[in-house]
């Protein structure tokens, strides 16, 4: 995971440098890898908690804002697309999909791929500081598992099925 994580974040890091079909074309190939390295942490259990930094306070708001800002200028108009949100909403009776629930516009939502990108920037960079800083590897795979199921999973794959629309179209 710590290899993905580190790719990842050398290609977020180096956008302002970058343009849009090679920067979107790395941000996939890095992503899916991250992705499935975060498929294949393994659920630690672990008694003290994660002494991982909340990536709120380690990664500054700026810091955050900045790198987003440089992925919005390579990504351009790229950058809003639609998806949809809560994919299952469950029937409370039989705990099974129910289609019916919802509506198109209660699922549909217009997305920052900037945002997204920059979310997850966020989320991995917090893990390789962490390590940097002396945390045990342990502490951050719980937090990387962590935060993929809860946070920058469902951004990242979102992301790479806006991008791969964009990349094939293109072509």
């Amino acid at each position: 995971m710590q290899e993905a994580a580190e790719a990842y974040c050398r290609v977020i890091e180096a956008a302002s440098g970058t343009d849009r079909i090679t920067f979107v074309n790395e941000v996939a190939v890095s992503l899916s890898m991250a992705v499935a390295a975060a498929y294949r942490l393994p659920d630690l259990d672990l008694d003290s908690g994660s002494a991982v930094e909340d990536p709120h306070e380690r990664i500054s708001p700026e810091q955050w804002f900045s790198r987003m800002k440089d992925i919005q200028r390579v990504v351009e108009d790229w950058d809003n697309y639609w998806t949809t949100i809560n994919a299952y909403r469950l029937d409370d009776a039989t705990g099974l999909p129910d289609p019916e629930l919802d509506t198109f516009e209660e699922k549909a939502a217009n997305l920052s791929l900037a945002d997204a990108l920059a979310d997850i920037w966020r989320d991995l960079r917090n893990g390789l500081d962490s390590l940097s800083r002396g945390v045990s590897p342990e502490e951050v795979t719980w937090d990387w598992r962590f935060t993929f199921k809860t946070h920058w999973g469902s951004h990242a794959v979102d992301a790479l099925r806006a991008i791969h629309q964009q990349v094939t179209d293109q072509s």
